[in-house]
């Protein structure tokens, strides 16, 4: 009876003792979910041949955040994850390029960075694309949206996204 009446995550949580993939409530509990139920939660591994991409989501005392994606055909492949607090970028730059993946230099895309990441900031008189082209990267800025937009966009793509689940965090 379980089983057929309960969410999918809530009967493995509850009777079969996994853990719940998102907390609830989150704005993507749902598409997690299906992503695991879909077995796009897996070993993806690093194609050296490919152009590997880099979002941030910039934060000093919050998380900053790294994502390193590939794109195949229409499969958007997350293969690596990096997390900090109060690191410069100048730290993070070194970091990428010292990277190896699945023991495979990286072919290096673009860097997309939000609207943030374009914005003089006082201290420096720069903006965080500056610094990073200063660096030798290629900065684009990602599309900013409003933010019922940019989770209705997320959640259209959530389909297609793999996650490689030794380096993403699952």
């Amino acid at each position: 009876h379980a089983e057929k009446t309960m969410r999918i995550d809530d009967y493995r949580h509850t009777w079969l003792g996994k853990c719940k993939p998102a907390v609830e409530g989150a704005i993507y509990f749902d598409a997690m979910s299906a992503s695991i139920a879909a077995g796009r939660i897996r070993d993806v591994p690093h194609d050296g041949s490919l152009k590997t991409h880099v979002v941030f989501d910039l934060g000093w005392n919050d998380a900053m955040t790294l994502i390193l994606v590939q794109k195949v055909s229409s499969e958007i492949r997350v293969i690596h994850y990096i997390e900090g607090n109060q690191r410069t970028l100048a730290d993070y730059s070194n970091e990428l390029k010292g990277l190896r993946l699945d023991d495979q230099p990286i072919n290096w895309g673009q860097i997309f960075l939000p609207h943030d990441g374009f914005h003089t900031r006082h201290q420096s008189g720069k903006d965080d694309a500056t610094i990073l082209r200063g660096f030798g990267w290629d900065v684009s800025q990602v599309p900013n949206t409003s933010i019922i937009s940019g989770i209705d966009r997320a959640r259209e793509v959530f389909p297609r996204v793999y996650f490689n689940k030794q380096r993403t965090g699952q």
